[in-house]
């Protein structure tokens, strides 16, 4: 530690390490990894990044959460932009990890999400994370010029599979969490998921644009949108780049009830409003002129849909959780993909009261509530 502003930490860098994460090993691997190849290098954190780090719980198995204190610079990441993998993991190291190297595989994401309202009037967006195994963390977020927010990192993208490190020597890679996040709800209601599309090749607009991920799209609209508007606008100032072999759409709520889903069609951003899409979003598109022969996720969506029919969009938290729960991932293997995937978590965010209630590793008897703004 040093005297006054900044803390030191001696971190032992395992390039090793750091290509297994590319090619996908199980972290087991990666630590024997390490000591195959070593650099050392020594870095200062401030406190608010040692704060950071030192405020990680344990939620559940594979469930955490972190309050994220320190300057993720943000503005700066947006400016420089990021167009794959490789780009955004070194503006990460760069502008987040003191230079550190650091590499990453984005997953991929078989997901399920809609839209509904409480009998109360409370505005409400349910989502399942689909994917394989790994220990995926809440992050709250109170940037200076920006919204406060929870949003969920990927354990996959930060290389964190089979356990989480108990030093935080090993926990460095949790200060990248802000850019790898799939879903989540800032202090205003609005709320953001992505998911997948398998079957359609990655979007890579290219109209002269900055450049960002899919990734960075989330941190984008969590920060700076207010609602659904704003965040249409925002996305419509950035060329889009997907960075998990496969396209993207996302699916946008606020706490005024409005909620649509974009979708990129041949380079092209489109916005689907409920009238169009109906509600519920899983993993191939929703676009009237695209024809896809692999729907992955048409079972889930009708199952939701159906749900949604039935209480004519009307169902409380506890009934929007138990329609999640009924179209688990349960080792369910894609051929795509070749993943096996497993729901690792249920939200269902509160857009009204800007809050969110989990689910984690298909336990429904247990509810983690956060609210954005601590109360």
């Amino acid at each position: 530690m040093s005297k006054k502003w900044k803390r030191r930490l001696a971190a032992v860098v395992a390039l090793a390490l750091m290509m297994a994460s590319l090619t996908g090993c199980k972290q087991s691997q990666n630590a024997s990894a390490t000591k195959a190849a070593k650099e050392e290098k020594s870095i200062e954190i401030s406190p608010a990044e040692y704060n950071t780090l030192d405020s990680l719980e344990q939620v559940s198995d594979d469930f955490y959460f972190m309050d994220y204190q320190a300057d993720y610079a943000l503005d700066e990441m947006l400016a420089l932009g990021a167009a794959d993998t490789e780009e955004l993991a070194y503006q990460v190291s760069e502008k987040v990890l003191h230079g550190l190297p650091f590499a990453n595989t984005i997953p991929a994401l078989g997901c399920s999400a809609f839209t509904s309202v409480t009998p109360e009037g409370e505005y409400l967006q349910g989502r399942n994370l689909d994917i394989a195994d790994a220990q995926n963390t809440l992050i709250r977020t109170q940037p200076k010029n920006g919204y406060a927010s929870l949003a969920t990192a990927s354990g996959l993208a930060l290389g964190y599979y089979d356990y989480m490190p108990e030093d935080k020597m090993g926990q460095l890679n949790l200060l990248a969490a802000p850019y790898y996040v799939v879903d989540g709800i800032n202090e205003k209601g609005f709320s953001a998921a992505m998911l997948l599309l398998y079957a359609a090749p990655p979007v890579a607009q290219n109209t002269g644009k900055t450049a960002i991920t899919t990734c960075m799209a989330i941190r984008l609209m969590l920060d700076k949108a207010a609602d659904v508007e704003e965040a249409v606008a925002l996305l419509e100032e950035y060329d889009m780049h997907s960075i998990a072999n496969s396209n993207i759409h996302f699916q946008l709520a606020d706490a005024q009830g409005n909620s649509v889903v974009i979708e990129y069609v041949n380079g092209e951003m489109r916005r689907l409003t409920p009238e169009e899409y109906g509600h519920v979003v899983t993993n191939y598109f929703l676009s009237k002129d695209v024809v896809e022969e692999y729907r992955d996720g048409e079972d889930r969506l009708q199952i939701l849909q159906a749900a949604l029919d039935e209480h004519e969009g009307v169902v409380t938290t506890e009934e929007a959780m138990a329609m999640l729960e009924s179209v688990i991932a349960n080792d369910d293997y894609d051929e795509l993909s070749g993943i096996n995937y497993n729901t690792s978590y249920s939200m269902v965010f509160n857009n009204s009261k800007k809050s969110v209630d989990i689910c984690t590793g298909k336990n429904y008897d247990k509810v983690y509530s956060f609210d954005v703004v601590p109360q």
